[in-house]
């Protein structure tokens, strides 16, 4: 696995960035801030671009599990992390977000169709 990292939406020591960072911390042990960055192990499996609202999202493997990363342009940036592949999709709010993010792990392999 590699070094990695993603840009927050605020510092990570605001109180606004703490969801965030206890999804990142779910699945990546090894965490660290600097400013509004989170750097962690793991590997980017797959982007998905153009996203919602517009957005785009990283998914990684991480070496406790997977974590899906958004950059959204609307709101603040946030994640989702879970064991496996399908536990990290169902813990999704929406279902149309679900729907985007399977077919994009389909689209890359990472995902058998169903």
């Amino acid at each position: 696995m590699e070094p990695q990292e993603v840009q927050l939406s605020h510092p990570a020591r605001d109180p606004a960035s703490a969801t965030v960072v206890a999804e990142v911390r779910r699945v990546a042990p090894d965490v660290s801030a600097l400013g509004d960055r989170l750097r962690f192990t793991g590997d980017l499996v797959a982007r998905i671009e153009p996203f919602t609202r517009p957005g785009r999202v990283e998914i990684y493997h991480c070496p406790e599990g997977w974590l899906l990363y958004c950059y959204d342009s609307a709101k603040d940036n946030w994640a989702c992390a879970g064991p496996t592949l399908e536990q990290m999709i169902g813990r999704l709010e929406e279902e149309s977000l679900a729907h985007l993010v399977r077919a994009g792990l389909e689209r890359s392999g990472h995902l058998a169709p169903r």
